[in-house]
């Protein structure tokens, strides 16, 4: 299971993921199987599915974007394998692998840096926050919460106080500190 910081409230969740269910034989006809929107909508989508403690289905959704946006070329199919990346990291945790999260938020991370500046600022805080969050399941705590607090500050300075990954970071170190 997720930590609770990354669990929102599940009310809703079973509809949002009916929608998202629902919007992606639309965007493959529209856009297209390995679109750049069809893969956003394919990671979102994943990424959801581990909020809602489906791991498995998490990974193989993620693994299929990952293969499929490594293949394209530019820096938005490098972008969509950084999200996905970081989503296979939670749905690893999820499922108690975390040395294989760890290692899947380090590619994200080396995938996020040949990115171009304009690009990785989008991004600011996931990467760190699925790293720290492999490092508080391999028990790296100190670790976990210098990533933490690395992310929360970037977020805060780029995003503001009230943006959902500024409040996911806080909520990572609230729940680092009641360790």
């Amino acid at each position: 299971m997720l930590p609770s910081w990354r669990c929102p409230a599940r009310a809703g969740g079973i509809e949002a993921a009916a929608e998202y269910d629902a919007l992606l034989p639309v965007f493959g006809r529209i856009f297209g199987a390995e679109h750049p929107q069809t893969l956003k909508l394919r990671s979102n989508r994943a990424q959801h599915l581990a909020t809602l403690g489906r791991h498995i289905e998490c990974e193989v959704e993620c693994a299929a974007v990952i293969q499929i946006a490594t293949r394209g070329q530019g820096a938005n199919m490098s972008l969509i394998t950084t999200v996905a990346r970081s989503g296979l990291v939670y749905a690893l945790n999820g499922q108690g692998r975390h040395e294989e999260a760890l290692a899947e938020a380090e590619r994200a991370d080396e995938v996020r840096r040949g990115l171009p500046e304009e690009w990785r600022r989008t991004s600011t805080g996931a990467v760190e926050l699925s790293m720290a969050a492999a490092l508080l399941g391999l028990g790296r705590v100190a670790q976990a919460r210098t990533l933490a607090v690395a992310a929360h500050d970037a977020c805060v300075s780029l995003f503001g106080p009230n943006h959902y990954r500024t409040a996911e970071a806080l909520a990572f170190l609230d729940s680092v500190d009641g360790v």
